[in-house]
């Protein structure tokens, strides 16, 4: 059930798509803008190079020279661009303390990606507790700014967890593929991608519902997370697995379909649908009633029993 009822929880909540990919806009210019001033400013240093000049020149000489069928010059620019191509990568090898620089400072922008993703996804699970919990439609700004101190919280401790996960995964992904027969290198890459991706949500997937409906700090939330005494490992993880192959399934179509257009929905809508089967799996696990669609309340009759005063009132189960 928790299957069906994430997707019906994601399609009463499908609104929230459309501000959340506003949201990845702006974090994703900010990102081009910053890899922009780090990038280019390294690419100046070389392109201002006589080794680039001149290779550059040799490449036009040559292109030339085949263009006009020139066969007695053909030989001679060859051995020019053979020359100019060793001077050049003789002067980027003296370069290597600007491209370390450079990709250190690429590593941080992806962690500020990563951060401010973070936040938008604390707030857009905000959204979605508010919605099953109390069916109300918060504004994305106003939430965001309310919960920004702990959503910055939760990104600091969140990003830098993950980013070592994905480097191990990625690491681990080199070396099976480097190894796998070239037919099945695709295949191998997509299934362990798959694979690790629904292994990660399985141990994360109670750290954002504890925070935002439970209460509960990072530190517990992240040790109620891990815990998975009594939580079904196993099928929440098929659950996942099945959820994390629609969405790749979904964005794959919409790429090839409607030639990219289409990932402007499908892309914030992946975050969503995993968003509302966290919510979904922790409102289940731990018994409380949800909004399901604006007619449908799933849950136990009761959050909690019933007080003395509530039972000689009458009131029932």
């Amino acid at each position: 059930m928790k299957f069906k009822h994430t997707f019906q929880v994601f399609i009463d909540n499908f609104s929230t798509t459309y501000k959340l990919l506003l949201y990845k806009l702006i974090v994703t210019l900010i990102t081009v803008g910053l890899c922009c001033a780090i990038i280019l400013p390294t690419l100046s240093h070389i392109t201002d190079t006589g080794e680039y000049i001149a290779l550059k020149d040799a490449a036009i000489e040559l292109w030339n020279s085949l263009i006009n069928l020139d066969t007695n010059l053909l030989h001679g620019n060859l051995v020019a661009l053979r020359e100019a191509l060793d001077t050049f990568l003789e002067m980027l090898g003296t370069k290597t303390g600007d491209f370390a620089l450079c990709a250190t400072l690429l590593v941080v922008v992806y962690l500020i990606n990563r951060f401010l993703s973070g936040i938008g996804t604390y707030t857009t699970g905000s959204l979605i507790n508010d919605r099953m919990a109390l069916r109300t439609n918060s504004a994305f700004i106003y939430t965001m700014t309310k919960n920004l101190a702990k959503s910055s919280l939760f990104s600091v401790i969140y990003v830098p967890v993950c980013f070592v996960y994905d480097l191990i995964c990625a690491l681990i992904c080199f070396g099976i593929v480097t190894v796998s027969p070239m037919l099945i290198k695709i295949f191998a890459l997509t299934t362990l991608l798959i694979l690790f991706a629904a292994l990660k949500n399985t141990f994360v997937c109670d750290w954002l519902p504890s925070i935002i409906h439970g209460k509960m700090s990072n530190k517990e939330a992240i040790i109620y997370a891990v815990s998975r005494t009594g939580k079904k490992t196993a099928f929440i993880f098929s659950n996942l697995l099945i959820i994390q192959l629609i969405i790749v399934a979904m964005n794959v179509a919409a790429f090839i379909l409607t030639f990219g257009a289409g990932l402007l929905i499908t892309l914030p809508a992946s975050y969503i649908i995993l968003n509302c089967f966290q919510f979904v799996n922790y409102y289940d696990g731990n018994s409380i009633r949800y909004f399901l669609d604006e007619n449908t309340i799933i849950g136990p009759e009761r959050d909690r029993p019933l007080t003395r005063e509530e039972f000689f009132r009458g009131e029932e189960e």
